[in-house]
């Protein structure tokens, strides 16, 4: 979670002309949540014994269509609530 305070100060009209001005305290707590979460993990084979395919079963928990990218890869476009491999 994150957590702060914003202060404003603001003047404006014949008060800015006479140095008056406002301050305002706003607090200020957001709770940050994770988007993707990894519900498989497993490996396959590849061509060579010193590697392997690692695969990924990738939710989006959110209420938003979210894009995961790869390095050299087409992205992977998830609806909100949807799990891909």
């Amino acid at each position: 979670s994150l957590e702060g305070v914003l202060n404003f100060k603001y003047s404006g009209g014949p008060g800015h002309a006479e140095g008056y001005y406002r301050n305002i305290s706003l607090g200020l707590h957001v709770e940050v949540e994770p988007s993707v979460f990894f519900t498989r993990v497993s490996t396959l084979p590849a061509t060579s014994t010193r590697q392997c395919h690692l695969l990924l079963d990738v939710f989006n928990s959110t209420e938003h269509e979210l894009a995961i990218s790869a390095k050299d890869n087409e992205d992977l476009i998830l609806h909100a609530g949807e799990c891909q491999r």
